[in-house]
């Protein structure tokens, strides 16, 4: 179906962008916190 072939990569892209942001929030907190005075 081309419905199925359009939203499958779309899907997909979808995920990849959303685990790209959540590691770029976890990565920017995680320096964040180490680079934080004790």
């Amino acid at each position: 179906y081309p419905a199925y072939l359009f939203l499958g990569p779309v899907v997909i892209g979808n995920l990849v962008v959303l685990n790209l942001f959540l590691a770029l929030l976890l990565s920017n907190f995680g320096s964040s916190s180490l680079s934080a005075p004790t």
